[in-house]
């Protein structure tokens, strides 16, 4: 069995050679990027916008902003480095458009369904308060600048380490350290505005 260390390289050096392939002119080897990063993308992004629609739709463009920048790929960093960068960019334009602004107001004026339920009413208002909470977090997390944004997603959403937080956005150590307790502090403070 191949050790997780070897594996790794292993598993980059597979990257670069169907990057290469693509770069000079087998379109279909980029579907093997897509296969093995889908979930991950996907993932990365549904933590951020909390709509699997949206989510989807969000991955889909990582993918198709991928391949047309595949030549600027400079091979440096890790695939999944580099399509995580374009991830957080994709969901960081979705947060500043008219689009979420609208659905964002639109959530706001859904009136509360479970207020006139009798049976297993604790059970649902339990439910019901979980789910304004999480939404609450949501639009906390999306009212972050996304420089503070992107580190919230990737240390406390996504549990990676500060220093791969550090390769995808192109920062060094501290930095990360920085930013993340900043945007703690300013994640409280907007969390308990919307209270």
């Amino acid at each position: 069995m191949v050790a997780e260390s070897e594996a790794q390289p292993e598993m980059e050096r597979r990257d670069d050679n169907i990057i290469r392939s693509v770069l000079r002119g087998d379109r279909d080897e980029y579907r093997h990027i897509v296969d093995r990063y889908r979930d991950q993308v996907f993932s990365l992004i549904m933590r951020q916008v909390g709509d699997r629609e949206v989510a989807t739709e969000l991955t889909q463009d990582v993918f198709v902003r991928g391949y047309q920048a595949l030549a600027r790929f400079r091979f440096e960093s890790r695939l999944s480095t580099w399509l995580t960068r374009i991830a957080l960019n994709q969901t960081n334009t979705y947060f500043s458009s008219r689009r979420y602004r609208e659905q964002r107001r639109t959530e706001e004026l859904k009136p509360d369904l479970h207020n006139s339920l009798t049976d297993e009413r604790a059970d649902r208002e339990n439910s019901t308060q979980r789910e304004t909470e999480l939404l609450k977090l949501r639009q906390a997390i999306a009212a972050l600048r996304a420089k503070f944004r992107d580190v919230v997603t990737l240390c406390d959403l996504e549990g990676r380490s500060y220093q791969e937080a550090a390769e995808v956005l192109s920062v060094p150590l501290g930095t990360v350290r920085s930013r993340l307790n900043r945007a703690r502090l300013e994640l409280k403070n907007i969390f308990l505005s919307l209270a």
